[in-house]
């Protein structure tokens, strides 16, 4: 298959970095804080490898598909045929999803795993149906804001869908021997992680990983408003970028995040969150992501 990707924006000094740090592997892995131009950096290295791989399989969660599609669009200028978005929830039993990635992958295809800690369970059947399909491909690149939110246990998944050398672990239960200490009275708890400074060694030299904070210049976030007042009196949400009749925004933007934290004996901590958000989807059997 012939076809070319080119670029219609330009790097941001961190992006140019991570690309030079993981152009030469085979594998790596954009640990990346959100905001800080993942995707773009992800497109860069597909980009900079045309000619190299057969197709690009791009598993993310099914609520970001059409993001990365307007992505693609917005820095390549149009969706060349190589490209395969594959939401990761529809390879827990969703078969022409997994039909469609097994058919795609082979010894010359590019697999990106976007938000990587979506396959962290490593008895979840759709972790081990990725990791499984990518095994073959000749890049397998691993993308998150956010790799570890449990603990260390967290990386098993998903360094092992880059290579189970990299850890040098081809079970996870050899992982957890070496590496995790589980409460007595609740076997399923982890209470410690030892050989931190071992698993630091072994990941780093795959690693690009960066925070907002470090990263210098970058455009500002954006928020929106939904909620508009209208030219006829009315209030709708959501009215389409550019309407005509439009007349002002109505309310600001709510940054806050209230956070209630409960500290139990002998039980797991409970986090409760909230935040304020619209109802978009209402009736039917589907939820909004958003």
């Amino acid at each position: 298959m012939n076809f070319e990707i080119s670029a219609k924006t330009e790097l941001y000094p961190h992006q140019s970095e991570a690309v030079e740090k993981l152009l030469p592997l085979r594998v790596g892995a954009l640990f990346m804080e959100h905001g800080t131009g993942r995707t773009r950096t992800a497109i860069e290295l597909v980009r900079r490898r045309t000619g190299k791989f057969s197709a690009v399989i791009w598993f993310c969660p099914y609520a970001i598909k059409e993001n990365i599609r307007a992505e693609i669009l917005k820095h390549c200028g149009a969706i060349a045929p190589c490209w395969n978005i594959i939401g990761i929830e529809s390879m827990s039993s969703n078969l022409a999803a997994i039909t469609e990635a097994l058919d795609r992958i082979d010894d010359r295809a590019f697999v990106i795993l976007d938000q990587s800690h979506y396959i962290k369970g490593y008895r979840a059947k759709r972790s081990n149906r990725i990791v499984r399909a990518a095994a073959r491909a000749r890049y397998r690149l691993i993308m998150s804001g956010l790799p570890i939110s449990q603990g260390v246990q967290d990386l098993f998944m998903q360094f092992t869908f880059l290579s189970s050398k990299i850890l040098g672990y081809r079970s996870f239960y050899s992982f957890s021997a070496n590496h995790l200490e589980y409460d007595r009275y609740h076997p399923q708890k982890v209470i410690r992680a030892h050989n931190l400074e071992y698993l630091s060694a072994k990941i780093a030299p795959y690693v690009y990983q960066t925070t907002r904070e470090t990263c210098g210049e970058l455009p500002e976030r954006l928020y929106s408003v939904r909620r508009f007042r209208m030219k006829n009196g009315s209030i709708q949400t959501n009215p389409g970028i550019g309407n005509p009749d439009i007349v002002a925004p109505i309310g600001e933007v709510d940054e806050r995040v209230n956070l209630v934290r409960i500290v139990r004996d002998g039980g797991s901590e409970i986090l409760i969150v909230n935040f304020g958000v619209h109802p978009d989807t209402i009736g039917g059997s589907k939820v909004s992501a958003d």
